[in-house]
């Protein structure tokens, strides 16, 4: 009999790893490269991965969840979108465990007392939020944030379901914002002065250019930015050379690595508020 339960067992892990490396897999269009570390973390023999018991814990937490999400009914959108974040992930863990770096040992992978880790509800929550990230651009960064989440104890997964909700409700654009805030090599491409009483300036904007400082404000009114030493009270006192990252958005900006954004993806925030643009 107890040979049986283990055979059953050895399925049942057998199941998990089939079903996660097909979802991973399913990825691959998008997430190219990074699909083929993330498979090794969930399909290879423990401690293959930066260390037994280290890639064996994150390799099995990849496992579970990609196989639990696998088995649910998803368009096949969703599930690029979801194995892509998922390899993404997967991808960073392994560099990370290949650097040295040392997983949290804080109770994040401890499944003893509810049957569900805090690692496991987070990596739902960031693949959730990946199925319904229909700007895709987003997926590399929300894989990176749950990877670095399992590097960071000092950030509690309370903290992190917040910053994944975050992460799931900003736009692509409000992330290369906080990307552009934190680029100090940068800032004097920037225009250093407000859009209020400055109606040439706004005229010149147009339509779309008006939704990025809409973008923008609402990143100042969540916290996630501060405009330096003067208060936004509208739109209109948006100053895109003073904007710095704050609070969780700093955070956020340095779990989901948003420094590796392309310059390509800043660029149309140096061409709308350019330092020479009204900036005296």
């Amino acid at each position: 009999m107890g040979h049986n339960l283990r055979v059953s067992d050895q399925d049942s892990a057998d199941d998990e790893s089939k079903l996660a490396k097909e979802l991973i897999e399913g990825g691959s269009d998008i997430a190219g490269a990074a699909t083929g570390a993330a498979i090794g973390l969930v399909g290879g023999p423990a401690g293959v991965v930066g260390g037994a018991v280290a890639g064996a814990a994150l390799g099995r937490v990849l496992k579970r969840v990609g196989a639990e999400i696998r088995r649910r009914i998803l368009s096949p959108r969703e599930e690029l979108r979801i194995g892509a974040a998922a390899a993404f992930a997967g991808e960073k863990i392994v560099a990370s465990l290949g650097t040295g770096r040392e997983p949290r040992t804080d109770g994040f992978f401890d499944d003893s007392t509810t049957d569900r880790s805090a690692a496991e509800e987070l990596l739902e929550g960031v693949l959730l939020k990946a199925r319904d990230a229909y700007e895709e651009k987003k997926l590399r960064y929300l894989g990176n944030l749950y990877a670095n989440l399992a590097f960071a104890p000092q950030v509690s997964p309370a903290h992190g379901n917040h910053l994944i909700a975050l992460a799931g409700r900003l736009t692509y654009r409000q992330l290369v914002a906080l990307a552009v805030a934190g680029d100090e090599n940068r800032r004097d491409q920037l225009r250093h002065r407000d859009f209020r009483d400055d109606q040439p300036a706004l005229d010149v904007l147009g339509v779309d250019g008006i939704g990025v400082i809409t973008e923008l404000y609402e990143l100042y009114q969540q916290g996630l930015m501060n405009g330096g030493e003067a208060a936004w009270i509208s739109v209109a006192d948006v100053n895109p050379g003073e904007m710095r990252a704050q609070g969780s958005g700093r955070v956020l900006a340095t779990l989901m690595e948003l420094e590796t954004v392309p310059i390509a993806d800043r660029q149309p925030y140096y061409r709308l508020f350019p330092a020479s643009d009204h900036s005296t």
